[in-house]
């Protein structure tokens, strides 16, 4: 005897179906509940990542390993501070689409940046 799973109707491992998942009210949840400790890490690590950079950048032995170290301090802060500044605060619909591809983009900067 074979059964088969209708992928809409099989729970996810969260115990919801996709039906459900599909509410109204589901589709607001995550934007109105939000982690209480979400981006507190990025915001601590903004200020470690200027002071830790500066250090760093100025025991460079050359010229280009300063550009270097700072190209890689530049990108690591932009990923920091607007990542914090994203997931920290209450912003409009607006202000976090914005928010949200600068912190996306931010990701790809930071890999350029290494």
């Amino acid at each position: 005897m074979t059964t088969t799973h209708d992928s809409t109707t099989a729970p996810d491992p969260s115990g919801t179906t996709a039906e459900a998942a599909s509410t109204p009210l589901a589709l607001a949840l995550p934007a109105v509940v939000k982690p209480r400790m979400r981006g507190w890490l990025h915001a601590g690590m903004f200020p470690a990542v200027v002071a830790a950079g500066l250090v760093l950048t100025a025991f460079a032995d050359s010229g280009r390993g300063r550009v270097a170290c700072a190209i890689y301090v530049l990108t690591a802060c932009l990923l920091f501070g607007v990542s914090a500044l994203y997931h920290r605060g209450n912003w409009g619909p607006r202000g976090e689409a914005v928010l949200r591809r600068l912190d996306h983009a931010n990701i790809f900067l930071i890999i350029a940046g290494t």
